[in-house]
């Protein structure tokens, strides 16, 4: 996962460590994460429920920002990335009230991957591949 600047209002990252542990998926979280959010990811890992086959990506939902985590807990957020509402998400895994998401910028292409809260999503009908070279448009 490429470390990002800010992206104004859309989303916004701070600077992060170049090491990494393991999400869900297998792919990389910065090693902000305490060994706490670690290990609820390990557990998420063996009970979540993944959505390869989704019919449909996520609108965020709500209010103001909603708060990516590292791990499916309230604790353990990436202080500095955040989706707002209208925000488009591509679902990978759903455990307990979290869903893990990835986001794509819509117009840079930059990926982020973390865990929201599942209640401040709505399905929106549409669906993104995504693939290394994803440039954040819609499928369909």
């Amino acid at each position: 996962m490429k470390h990002m600047v800010a992206l104004g209002a859309i989303l916004a990252v701070t600077a992060a460590s170049p090491s990494f542990a393991q999400s869900v998926n297998g792919k990389p979280y910065p090693a902000q994460q305490s060994a706490r959010c670690a290990a609820i990811n390990d557990e998420a890992a063996k009970d979540s429920v993944p959505y390869e086959l989704a019919q449909s990506n996520y609108t965020v939902t709500g209010v103001g920002r909603l708060q990516f985590l590292y791990a499916p807990a309230d604790d353990c957020e990436m202080k500095g990335v955040f989706v707002i509402p209208g925000d488009e998400l591509v679902p990978q895994d759903d455990y307990a009230a979290f869903t893990s998401v990835t986001y794509v910028n819509p117009k840079t292409g930059e990926k982020v991957e973390g865990w929201v809260q599942t209640g401040r999503l709505a399905k929106n009908g549409r669906r993104m591949e995504l693939d290394d070279e994803s440039t954040g448009k819609s499928g369909q």
